[in-house]
This record gives structure tokens, sequence and C-alpha cells, in this order.
């Protein structure tokens, strides 16, 4: 038993139907979280005479709302479960050159996002308590990456979820499931990344970021007992970003202006092998990108600085972004 987030653990499975609980089988090192619940009501205002305030006995719950992030260092193992919420179909990864090694890729923006989980967290009490937090049929709804000289390669993803449920709860939920962690598994730090830009690599680069955002049709239907229906997609998804650095040269100002499309390759690769000269490597092509923003500015005596956001495009040829994830994670995703 924990009285602190020291105690906090955090767990996720893939469901097979929207909505419906599993019971969560992989777990991942967090750095915090803000899935939670928020009620909606129904107050007639109505009169009678003598009365100046809202009664209470006409105030009924109507529904509730579930959604938040979660937010983590992306590890070199078990980070294709993020992947694969944003794709369709099975995903298996492919065995490298008869190694340990296997290569997991994810078309994303090439097919509408079918996939749901059931997530849990562990909030423990004050008084050594641990509450499981269980949400069934979360959806994603945005995954954001980013990288700066210094740290590491950060990750967020928000969720929208059917219900919110612990072991008092009406209906209640699971109980607290035991935690494993998969050994081995790591982070990238800045040293391990590479960009390049229309494959010449991109130069005094400090940090860089991207989010993939997918439209969501929020619904209640009546006798849905105040939980949301299956959170559909309803827009176009999107992946934007921006890179920041140093006024270095004309490079990125030139294609700015001619608002061309480039192919941005972002690829993160880990020092330490999984086998042989097979390194975990989390691989990041956008292969059709327009830079956006404005003309560098002078603001003083030191270096300028620029930073340069970019949008991803549909190029009708190859997915708009597409993640390859090499890891020892050899099981179907």
């Amino acid at each position: 038993m924990a009285s602190s987030g020291l105690g906090s653990q955090f767990g996720a499975k893939k469901e097979s139907a929207w909505g419906t609980a599993v019971t969560v089988d992989t777990f991942f090192e967090y750095s915090s979280e803000s899935l939670s619940r928020e009620n909606e009501y129904y107050e007639p205002e109505t009169l009678r005479a003598g009365r100046t305030f809202q009664p209470s006995g006409t105030t009924r719950q109507t529904g509730r709302n579930v959604a938040g992030d979660t937010s983590l260092p992306f590890p070199t193992k078990k980070g294709g479960f993020f992947l694969d919420q944003m794709v369709a179909g099975t995903i298996t990864p492919v065995q490298v050159a008869s190694t340990i090694a296997y290569n997991s890729t994810f078309n994303i923006g090439a097919s509408v996002p079918t996939k749901s989980a059931t997530l849990q967290i562990n909030k423990p009490t004050t008084q050594g308590v641990d509450t499981p937090f269980t949400y069934p049929g979360a959806r994603l709804q945005s995954a954001a990456f980013s990288m700066e000289v210094g740290g590491g390669l950060q990750s967020t993803f928000n969720w929208v979820a059917k219900d919110e449920t612990n072991p008092t709860t009406t209906p209640a939920g699971a109980a607290l499931a035991s935690a494993t962690y998969v050994s081995g598994t790591s982070t990238w730090a800045h040293s391990d990344v590479t960009l390049t830009l229309n494959a010449t690599p991109a130069a005094a680069i400090t940090s860089l970021n991207w989010t993939w955002e997918q439209p969501r049709a929020i619904r209640r239907f009546l006798g849905s007992g105040g939980t949301i229906a299956d959170p559909v997609p309803n827009g176009l998804a999107t992946v934007a970003g921006t890179f920041s650095g140093e006024w270095y040269d004309e490079t990125y100002y030139d294609l700015f202006c001619s608002g061309a499309f480039a192919a941005l390759v972002v690829t993160f690769t880990h020092p330490v092998a999984i086998v042989g000269t097979e390194y975990p490597t989390f691989t990041n092509t956008f292969s059709a990108i327009q830079l956006r923003g404005s003309s560098p500015q002078v603001s003083g005596p030191e270096m300028l600085a620029v930073d340069i956001p970019w949008v991803a495009r549909d190029d009708g040829t190859n997915p708009p972004w597409q993640a390859i994830y090499k890891s020892s994670d050899s099981a179907a995703w």
C-alpha cells in the first residue's frame, strides 16, 4: 500500500470491443496523468411561493464526461501500444535479419483509427489505500511528442473514455492489477536524434515537437445510463509541429517562401543495441510537410532564433506519417 503518487501505476490493454473492459497487462513508467470524470446535471428553474433558492429535489445527475492525458518519456519497449491506437488493422512486428529485433510499422493517416483500450491508474489515498481507477472505452484523441537539447523524447496522449470506475462505484470497477514491467526498457535522449529535410540533415535545431489529432464526436442517447456513445471520428486527422533553432542559413526560409512540400524524417536511435548492430529505433517519416510561420526577426544583440511551424499533408501515395518502431517486441499489437 502507498499514500502518495510514489505508489501509483499505469496499465493499459487494447480492447476487443469498445467499452468492454479488459484486465490491463502492459504497464508503463509514467510522469503524470489528468484522467478524470465530470458530471452533468439537469436543474430546472421552477417557481414556488416563498422559495428564493434552487431546490435540491429537482436536481438530477444526467451524465458524465471522462477524459484526460497520460504523459511519459516515450519508451524503447512497448511504445507501439500507443502508435497502434492511431491505426486500423492488426500490426504484426517483422523480424529483422533472423534476430531478436523487430520492426513494427504504423501508417498513420492511411486508415481511420478504430481501436480502443482499457486504462487503469492507481491513485493512492493519504491513508495508504490503493485506489484503482479504471477507464474502459478509451479512445485516443491526440498524441504529442517533443524533444529539446538536454532532454529526452517526451510523449503525451489525450484520451476520451466511456466511464471512470473503481471498486466502490456503481458499476464497480476492477481490482488493482498486479503490475509487472518489461526489463531493459530505456528512453531516447537528445543525442539520439537525427532530423533531415528532403534528405538533407537539418542544421542548428535545438528543439522539435509534433502533435497528431483525431476529432471525435461526443454523443449521448436516451437509455445510455449517462455514459457517452462510442466517440467515432468525425473530422480529418491532422499532424502539425514546430522545430526551433538558430537563424543558420536560408534553407528553411527559401522553402517557406516557395510553399513547396518537403519530406521530413525524424529518427531516434538508442546507443545500446538490441542485438548485434540492431538498435532500438523510432523513425518518423512525414512525406509531405509545408513550412508555415513568418520571417526571422531581430530583437537585440543575441543570435537570431527561429521557430519553424509545419503541417503535414497527404501526398496521395505515402502515409502522412509513417512511424517505424524497432524493438525486441515481437507480439502483434
